[in-house]
C-alpha cells in the first residue's frame, strides 16, 4: 500500500495542513489602507502556507545571504 503525499505542505515545517483552517496563514501580495494594516485588495496569491504557530524566515529575505 503506496502512502499519498499532502496537497498541501507548511513551508517552515514540512508537516501537511489544510488552507482552510484558521490556524494557517497565507502569504500574498496585498494594498493596505493608509497607514494601518487593513487589507484593501489582494493583490497575487503566492501560494505559500504555514501554520499559525510556526515561525520561520520571511520569504522575502530568503534569497539573502547573511551579511557577517
Amino acid at each position: 500500500m503506496s502512502t499519498i503525499e499532502p496537497m498541501y505542505s507548511c513551508d517552515v515545517c514540512g508537516l501537511a495542513l489544510r488552507p482552510q483552517d484558521m490556524s494557517v496563514n497565507r502569504l500574498a501580495l496585498v494594498w493596505l489602507r493608509g497607514k494601518g494594516r487593513t487589507v484593501s485588495t489582494v493583490q497575487q496569491e503566492q501560494y505559500m502556507y504555514r501554520h499559525a504557530v510556526c515561525k520561520g524566515p520571511d520569504p522575502e529575505n530568503m534569497d539573502q545571504p547573511p551579511l557577517f
